[in-house]
């Protein structure tokens, strides 16, 4: 359609367009890529990842964006061999098969009422998506476009809540990480007043003391000629000083 409707000017300018944003996707996504697993994954299975420096993690993240740069550029060189077929299979199949599994449990984990399904569901339900993906895309032969991205979603997202029916994983912890991410964050509020009590009693005491409290200088003993000098403040309404 692109070919018919519009003139070759406007259509070199539409596939620089499709090439600069495929740079800049692949360019956030290895970036992020290597910071989730020089500060996720490499720290919880190695324990000499956790004491790495701060060069050493620069290192180590460079390097792994290099290796998935590598990855992806060796998986588009075969995007026209039987198993990859065309690239719009490639990018409409995996893109829209992979992401509705891996979004569910980031999707509704924001949400109170899935607030029962932890980690146990979380990854259960994204390992038995990918596997449903793999098996309608490669495992069977002639399966519809639409179930083969369509199952898998379903797949995930079932899982997902039933097995935080079958093993609940809220914690008050957890209970109070999401609330105060779903606050205002304006101090208003029952979950702010729980998190930041207020200082009722230190402004109490202060208003006491400024109620009460003697001028520098002031004393209970006699001042020169036999006079007190024993002098309040005057009060927050702005009422004399008495003096004694």
């Amino acid at each position: 359609m692109t070919e018919q409707l519009l003139p070759h000017g406007l259509l070199g300018l539409v596939i620089v367009g499709f090439f600069s944003h495929t740079m800049a996707m692949c360019s956030s996504d290895a970036n992020a890529i290597a910071a989730v697993f020089t500060r996720d994954i490499a720290p919880a299975l190695s324990k000499k990842a956790r004491g790495w420096s701060q060069r050493t993690g620069l290192v180590a993240a460079r390097l792994s964006t290099v290796a998935f740069l590598a990855l992806s550029m060796a998986i588009a060189t075969q995007v026209n061999s039987p198993a990859f077929k065309d690239i719009i299979t490639v990018v409409i199949k995996w893109v829209a098969g992979l992401m509705g599994p891996i979004a569910i449990p980031f999707m509704l984990g924001l949400l109170p009422r899935f607030r029962r399904s932890g980690p146990t569901a979380a990854l259960v339900s994204w390992a038995c998506g990918l596997f449903a993906f793999w098996l309608l895309n490669y495992g069977m032969d002639g399966v519809a476009t639409q179930y083969q991205v369509s199952v898998p979603l379903a797949v995930s997202l079932v899982l997902y809540i039933l097995i935080g029916f079958v093993k609940p994983e809220d914690t008050p912890e957890r209970d109070a990480v999401l609330a105060r991410i779903n606050s205002d964050g304006d101090g208003d509020g029952p979950v702010a007043g729980a998190a930041v009590p207020a200082p009722a009693a230190a402004g109490d005491g202060e208003g006491t003391r400024r109620r009460g409290r003697l001028r520098p200088g002031a004393g209970a003993g006699p001042g020169p000629g036999g006079r007190s000098t024993d002098v309040l403040r005057p009060s927050g309404s702005g009422s004399a000083s008495r003096g004694r």
